[in-house]
């Protein structure tokens, strides 16, 4: 039975729905026996159901938003050190995802729970920015372009940390191309335009034979194993990065010992490692992410909306529709939506919500604006 546009049903890449953990293991020795590899294998690991998709990007959130709370400064600190043109700065990097308006402007039309915390959610958003940008929406980002094997034929090869990132030769001698992963991202922009469902398979396809590191994924793992080592090394550089950055860095608290900067790297590494390792997962999945920052798509708020909801520091109660019909002033973090199928059936989509925040002027008047 053919799939809906002509191709042939891949049976081993049918759903694996209701698939035990015993029938599994049984059908992966099986595979491994016979040396063939299971694409059902990739659905298996990953998504034992689809809303863990959903699950992993919440995840995701709330360790950032841990980690700005616990990082970042304190009102009094931002009254006390920030300019007016540093504020703005903040403000403009936003652009696309916050309204454009004076900081003081902006946060006389928050609720007195959201301006006494505005640090750590503009840093919550800035650094979730960044782990969608460089790895969550960027399924290529750790490919290196090599032009050639090495010499010995033996393509195992990692950079030094320090290099991860540039466009220089290796150990091996081999130029690592920093501007190869955004041309093949390119490159499959341009497929999606031409055919979207067929653009996604050969996605899917290209990630999995990056990232096969098992024997039921594919025979040979060495190139799996090597991109992997290749993610490792580049994500200290990527959050030394990210803390340094302007204007990020703006948004920190100052550190009282050398023990603090450890733990605050430290546990922002876990989170990119995190990342990266869901990105791998999600990419090699039958079928396309969608990511939805653009502030236009939230112009006004509703309760119980299919693509948002109001962010924590609103306190929101499901029952609650106070904030109904008012202005979204911030996407904190976008909604994603997850079309998943097969060569031959489309599932239904699943998503996960926006956080945004929302105009809120009557408790901004009753506290008093600051």
């Amino acid at each position: 039975m053919g799939g809906t546009d002509g191709t042939p049903q891949d049976l081993d890449d049918a759903p694996v729905k209701g698939l035990t953990d015993e029938d599994f293991q049984e059908l992966r020795e099986k595979m491994i026996e016979n040396g063939k590899s299971c694409p059902s294998a990739w659905i298996q690991e990953a998504i034992r159901s689809h809303k863990d998709l959903c699950k992993n990007y919440r995840h995701i959130q709330t360790l950032v938003s841990v980690w700005a709370e616990n990082w970042a400064i304190t009102k009094q600190q931002y009254i006390d050190l920030l300019s007016r043109d540093q504020k703005q700065a903040i403000i403009h990097s936003l652009e696309g995802s916050c309204v454009q308006e004076d900081w003081e402007v902006l946060l006389s039309r928050l609720p007195g729970s959201v301006r006494e915390s505005i640090t750590s959610i503009f840093l919550e958003t800035l650094i979730l920015h960044k782990i969608h940008i460089q790895i969550l929406e960027a399924p290529f980002w750790y490919l290196d372009g090599k032009l050639a094997p090495i010499k010995d034929g033996n393509d195992n090869s990692v950079p030094d940390k320090d290099d991860s990132n540039k466009s220089a030769p290796d150990d091996d001698g081999n130029d690592r191309d920093k501007t190869f992963p955004p041309r093949l991202q390119y490159l499959y922009a341009r497929f999606l335009k031409t055919n979207p469902f067929r653009a996604a398979l050969w996605k899917t396809e290209t990630i999995r034979l990056a990232n096969s590191v098992d024997k039921v994924q594919a025979p040979n793992t060495d190139f799996g194993h090597y991109n992997r080592k290749c993610r490792i090394a580049a994500l200290p550089n990527m959050v030394k990065d990210l803390i340094a950055s302007y204007p990020i860095s703006l948004l920190l608290r100052n550190l009282s010992n050398k023990e603090e900067e450890s733990a605050r790297y430290n546990e922002m590494l876990r989170i990119f490692k995190h990342a990266a390792d869901i990105s791998t997962l999600h990419a090699a999945q039958r079928g396309r992410e969608e990511f939805h920052r653009d502030l236009e798509k939230y112009e006004t708020f509703t309760q119980g909306s299919d693509n948002m909801v109001a962010h924590h520091y609103h306190f929101p109660d499901k029952r609650d529709t106070r904030l109904d019909g008012r202005r979204v002033l911030l996407v904190v973090h976008p909604a994603v939506s997850i079309k998943l199928y097969n060569i031959s059936v489309e599932l239904p989509n699943v998503h996960t919500k926006a956080a945004v925040v929302v105009e809120d002027p009557e408790e901004s008047v009753k506290d008093g604006a600051k």
